[in-house]
């Protein structure tokens, strides 16, 4: 999901915590479009229990449904405004 500044409170406040209550989803990811930065959940073996893990360098590779993905991929087109 990508976080934009008029949604990002509800989407991390409001969505964040039913899609939680999604027993198929094992991986939320948010990607902030300002900036680099990326917030991982992913659904570990103990009930109801999240990881968390957030991201904000170029080398940094985030494992989505199984393969590893550089944030400088992710990023790669974007130009950020100073």
């Amino acid at each position: 999901m990508i976080l934009s500044k008029s949604t990002a409170h509800y989407d991390r406040g409001e969505k964040l915590p039913e899609y939680k209550h999604l027993e198929s989803l094992q991986q939320i990811i948010f990607i902030n479009q300002d900036k680099m930065a990326v917030e991982t959940y992913e659904r570990t073996d103990s009930p109801s229990t999240w990881l968390n893990r957030n991201s904000d360098q170029a080398g940094v590779a985030l494992t989505i449904e199984g393969s590893p993905v550089l944030l400088a991929d992710i990023y790669r087109k974007i130009q950020f405004e100073k």
